[in-house]
Formats: C-alpha cells, structure tokens, sequence
C-alpha cells in the first residue's frame, strides 16, 4: 500500500492501517513524576473510568499503557499503545486542548524522549500535567502536550515491561534516546 502525500508534519496517514513491520519486541511502561506535586498516579494511563468521551485520552489513573517504539520510514518515532486486548492503538494529541490521547494510526503523532520529557517532535511540545483542570463530566486531570519549559513538564521514564516469565514483575527502568 502506497502513504498519501500528507503536508501536515504530525500526522503520517496510511489510509488508517498500522505498519506492519511495528517492532513490537521491547514493551515498557511510562512513569511519569512531576516533583514536588502529587500527580494522582505514576504511569501514563487510557482514562477507563471517565465518562465515554475522555476514555480514549490519556490520564495517571485508568488503565496502564504499555507502549513499543516504531521507527518510521519517515525517520521519527512513533509510540504503539498496547491497552488491554488492543494493539493498534497510537499516542496522539487532539488539536483543541492539546491533551494526549490513543487513536488509530491515520492520527499517530511522532514523539521521543529528551532529557526525560516526553517530546511531540512537530513542535516541541512535552506532556505536562497542569493543575488543577476543569473539564465537562470529569474529575480528572489530563495529560497535555504544552510548551517546553512550562512549570507543569512531567518527567517521564520507560520502564521496561517482562516478556517471559524470568523477567521481574516490576520491570527496569531505562533511558531512551531518540
């Protein structure tokens, strides 16, 4: 199958099919931390307990994320979000609040870790966790992609998730550069 030409530099749409060659090897968690704040949780999570339309957008409580790298042929890296019994599900952003959220490929946003931020490649932008937030029908705080050097920058760190069962229930904790 043949991409489109996308002039937009943070969606690469693939008429919404996930790569097929999506290296799905090294699975790991993110842990998330903002210092001197208690951020209601420790792992990027798909808001499963908010009202329908927010379970798809990304939260510290909920359920945990696993995510694997892609390097595209484009030359970024995309994160494939693995939720359950779903693994086609790409980190993403919604473009009027900028909270992060899961969706199909056609929407995957390009994303590295940099200096222990998580980094939305288009522009700059790092997931933080302003606070406090008000959302309609919800209670929680969302996830968002905001301006390098804002107050509310999370730190985040992969931690790697076991694949066998000689690998420790806790996983261990590792840098990513890319």
């Amino acid at each position: 199958m043949t991409t489109p030409h996308n002039p937009s530099p943070v969606v690469t749409p693939t008429m919404g099919e996930p790569p097929a060659d999506a290296a799905r090897t090294r699975r790991f968690k993110l842990r998330l931390s903002l210092p001197g704040k208690n951020i209601g949780g420790e792992w990027l999570c798909q808001m499963t307990g908010e009202a329908m339309a927010y379970q798809s957008y990304c939260g510290t409580h909920g359920t945990e994320c696993v995510f694997t790298w892609y390097l595209h042929t484009d030359g970024k890296t995309y994160l494939n979000a693995h939720v359950k019994d779903h693994d086609d599900w790409w980190l993403s952003w919604e473009s009027t609040a900028n909270c992060l959220y899961l969706s199909s490929w056609m929407n995957a946003a390009a994303w590295k870790l940099e200096g222990g931020r998580l980094v939305r490649t288009s522009d700059g932008a790092v997931a933080s966790l302003p606070i406090p937030q008000k959302w309609p029908l919800a209670d929680a705080e969302f996830i968002m992609a905001l301006p390098a050097g804002n107050p509310a920058a999370l730190t985040v760190q992969e931690v790697d998730e076991p694949l066998g069962l000689a690998e420790t229930a806790h996983g261990r904790a590792r840098t990513h550069s890319a």
